[in-house]
């Protein structure tokens, strides 16, 4: 049997590498995508120390912010060719200060990690999530329905993730791709047709 294979962003610590690491416990083929290479390879190796096959981890260094990047490297992946089982999309920044802080520099960023990533990614990956009639998982928080001080950027960005991907299920669930978004507090089953 071909292992199924999970690709997962962020991968290189917290959600993300807890995540690869289940996966590979589950016999999963895993990609990971994470923008620190020193961080990947202490995943890599806390991997290679519970005894998961070099094999079956394949680790890339990319930053999601890099839109053009993710759209031409990602597809081109050999691991991806078979079809792809699932699409973690969990990678996030998290810059916590008052809105009346934030510089451009930090806006442009966290839309473009928080909010444009996660939808580059499965532009990238859809023929291949098609293929192997994948799912997708899109990591939201509890910071997108409570609010706090310090959270707008960070909330508003993952609200955005949660409610996009309620639109996105009626595009994808027609082709047997289905859409869900994770949280610390819940997961919403979103439908797809």
């Amino acid at each position: 049997m071909t292992a199924r294979t999970v690709l997962v962003t962020g991968s290189g610590r917290g959600i993300g590498r807890a995540v690869v690491l289940k996966c590979l416990e589950e016999d999963c083929r895993v990609i990971g995508v994470d923008c620190d290479d020193e961080r990947q390879q202490q995943t890599r190796q806390l991997a290679l120390a519970a005894g998961h096959a070099e094999s079956s981890i394949d680790l890339h260094c990319l930053d999601l912010a890099d839109g053009q990047a993710v759209l031409a490297e990602v597809p081109r992946w050999p691991a991806l060719q078979g079809g792809l089982f699932g699409l973690v999309n969990n990678a996030a920044i998290q810059i916590l200060k008052s809105i009346f802080s934030y510089s451009v520099a930090e806006l442009d960023r966290t839309w473009q990690v928080n909010m444009r990533g996660p939808l580059l990614m499965l532009q990238a990956c859809y023929p291949f999530l098609q293929k192997a009639r994948g799912s997708i998982v899109n990591i939201g928080s509890v910071a997108d329905t409570g609010y706090h001080a310090r959270y707008a950027l960070y909330g508003g960005s993952k609200s955005f993730l949660h409610h996009a991907s309620r639109h996105v299920a009626r595009d994808c669930g027609f082709q047997g791709v289905r859409i869900n978004v994770r949280s610390e507090e819940h997961t919403s089953e979103i439908q797809s047709h």
